[in-house]
């Protein structure tokens, strides 16, 4: 795959339904009580902290099933790009 090729299918990913998707999901998190939203300062903070629960959860979505032998090669590759 070539880098426009490449840039196609990101943007194909992440489109603009995705990105909505993933702020409700920020939305539906913050209004959830899990957290005394009260007891942030109004910082950066709390955003972070539910992005980060939202784009782990999102990962699963796209990850490689973990059961299939077909996929280790996309799992070790996945290892290998976490390492930058």
């Amino acid at each position: 795959m070539n880098k426009s090729e490449f840039i196609e299918k990101i943007d194909q990913l992440v489109d603009a339904h995705f990105m909505e998707s993933i702020k409700d999901h920020c939305i539906s998190l913050f209004r959830s009580g899990a957290v005394e939203t009260d007891n942030y300062e109004d910082n950066f903070r709390l955003p972070k902290n539910i992005l980060t629960v939202v784009l782990e959860q999102t990962s699963r979505q796209y990850s490689p099933p973990i059961s299939s032998g077909r996929f280790t090669k996309d799992w070790k590759d996945i290892k290998n790009l976490r390492k930058f």
